[in-house]
């Protein structure tokens, strides 16, 4: 159980760390992008806000995710919701994926998102 638990918290940090996209500038938020898509998010202002609010929103996702893991028992309310969330996004992502035709690597999103949902509701069951 502690593998799975140090695996979630690895992940709200990996969460967390999306607070860089919201500080930094915009180039480095296409400069992750540019190695799998020669399509990058053009430099409108309705564009980064969209992106630089949902980095923060990831951000908050990662905090409370962290404080779950940390008091399962205390919050399997929130553990229960994140899980859902990131089984939706998975799903959500393969569908956006098939009718955007995105590069193969953004599928990993999909992949991403089950995973964490599994280990999640998997944490939350063994926690009770």
């Amino acid at each position: 159980m502690k593998i799975i638990q140090m695996l979630l918290y690895a992940t709200s940090v990996l969460f967390m760390l999306s607070i860089i996209g919201v500080l930094g500038p915009w180039d480095w938020i296409n400069a992750v992008i540019r190695p799998f898509s020669p399509e990058v998010y053009p430099d409108l202002p309705l564009v980064q806000y969209s992106i630089k609010a949902f980095l923060l929103i990831m951000f908050w996702i990662g905090v409370l995710l962290a404080i779950a893991v940390r008091r399962p028992w205390q919050n399997r309310s929130a553990l229960m919701i994140i899980g859902w969330m990131c089984l939706s996004a998975g799903i959500v992502c393969l569908a956006l994926g098939v009718i955007y035709n995105v590069p193969k690597f953004f599928y990993f999103d999909a992949l991403a998102g089950v995973v964490i949902g599994v280990l999640i509701f998997y944490y939350r069951a063994r926690q009770a």
